[in-house]
């Protein structure tokens, strides 16, 4: 399913001069990877998502009642930041995708400046790592980068249960203590980037040039392009990624996913407080759906890496979202609310790896596939935007607008998807034909 049949011929004879590297020499090129990309791309995710969901935890801190004691800001601003956000974020993404294929992939790490320059870090992050990882162990990888960044979730929670006992210390409300944090953290993190992460693996030193050289091949036998790749921007390339169907499929599967995602990121502790709890308590409970997300996530890694079935995790994860937001409906007891909520955010832990994996595999030549994430992702995160406008306070304490769009956007995800899939079956089987023909 995640082959591309797009890739010259060359890659079988590449496939003929890895077979004569053992297993343990390959292990150990993507062990030593692992050790140094890993643990630094997930600290930069769970930065990244600690960012951007503070704004649900200050909003129950009282950030909008106290910006509206201002005559210039207006009390729904939180939603007009996050929005603002997101329209400089969507904008950045394709500029910088082109800017990393043609120069470096270091371009892509600069959290100083929010929406601006983060919105290259997504589609930064999956074009990277697909010059960095063969395709069939891609999936597990980005799992393990996510599963770091669920931990955003969980301690986003307690540290705004933290900061809540300094209101008023120093002349400061503790939604800015909050503020002052992670954005102080974002910055710091940004220097680390700078320092670690490498632009070209040919030129690190921790492996031999023998390594190198099995890796470039480890890489060039699922592109059309060796590991060195062209690097220039080919109009033709551009074209083939505006006009390939599968661009904008994966797009609105992604739009899905984004809403759905940023829904429970930043309205978390709201959904909750509509449950019935009180504001800390809801603070303290956002945590608990993290750490669950945190373990499908794992488990997605896992079975797409061992049976290569990302079309089924991620239908299986939208169906599930789906009905946890119906039962969201039916159901009456507090715990019994959470305990869907906690179904939900399972269902996005198991579609999340498979869906990024799955379609930044999609697209053999670099360049097409550097201009198709980013395609996906900008179209993709307009449901961010989209997201900050579902669960306005007067819906409270029911929110039957968002949950309603939420559960309907679940089951689109899970239809294109099939058709995804279905389309992709058959394009093997005609591969196949063709080559037994």
């Amino acid at each position: 399913m995640k082959q591309n049949f797009s890739v010259s011929s060359s890659c079988s004879e590449l496939s003929e001069s890895l077979d004569t590297a053992t297993k343990d020499e390959k292990d150990k090129i993507v062990r030593a990877i692992d050790r140094r990309l890993l643990p630094l791309l997930g600290l930069f995710y769970f930065i990244n998502f600690l960012d951007r969901g503070n704004i649900g935890n200050a909003k129950l801190q009282g950030m909008p009642e106290q910006l509206s004691t201002n005559s210039y800001i207006k009390s729904d601003e939180p939603r007009n930041i996050w929005v603002l956000y997101y329209l400089y974020y969507i904008r950045g993404t394709g500029q910088h995708n082109v800017e990393e294929n043609e120069y470096r992939p270091w371009s892509f790490r600069n959290d100083v400046d929010l929406g601006v320059t983060e919105s290259g870090y997504l589609p930064g992050t999956l074009f990277y790592l697909t010059r960095i990882y063969p395709s069939d162990i891609l999936c597990l990888r980005i799992s393990y980068i996510l599963i770091i960044t669920t931990f955003s979730g969980a301690v986003s929670g307690p540290v705004a249960y933290t900061t809540s006992y300094l209101e008023g210390k120093g002349n400061l409300h503790s939604w800015q203590y909050l503020f002052l944090i992670e954005g102080i953290s974002t910055i710091l993190v940004s220097f680390v980037s700078y320092m670690l992460l490498f632009d070209d693996i040919g030129k690190v030193q921790w492996l031999s040039d023998d390594q190198k050289k099995l890796h470039s091949k480890m890489i060039a036998s699922t592109e059309e392009a060796t590991a060195e790749g062209r690097r220039n921007v080919q109009f033709r390339d551009v074209k083939a990624a505006f006009l390939n169907w599968k661009t904008y499929a994966f797009a609105i599967v992604f739009f899905a996913e984004s809403v759905i995602l940023i829904c429970i990121s930043i309205f978390v502790p709201t959904i909750i407080e509509g449950f019935g709890f009180s504001s800390l308590q809801s603070q303290l409970l956002s945590a608990p759906p993290s750490v669950v997300a945190c373990a499908t996530l794992f488990l997605a890694g896992v079975l797409d890496n061992r049976y290569n079935c990302a079309a089924s995790l991620i239908v299986v994860g939208f169906v599930a979202t789906s009905i946890a937001y119906a039962l969201l409906f039916l159901l009456h007891s507090p715990w019994a609310l959470y305990g869907a909520l906690l179904f939900c955010t399972s269902g996005m832990g198991l579609s999340v790896p498979p869906l990024v994996t799955w379609a930044a595999v999609s697209f053999a030549n670099p360049t097409e596939r550097a201009i198709a994430l980013a395609l996906i992702t900008s179209i993709g995160h307009t449901g961010s935007v989209a997201g900050a406008f579902l669960f306005p306070s007067t819906d409270a304490p029911v929110y039957y607008m968002g949950k309603v769009c939420n559960m309907g956007l679940a089951a689109m995800g899970a239809i294109v998807t099939l058709v995804i899939s279905f389309s992709a079956r058959r394009e093997k089987r005609l591969h196949e034909l063709n080559m037994a023909a």
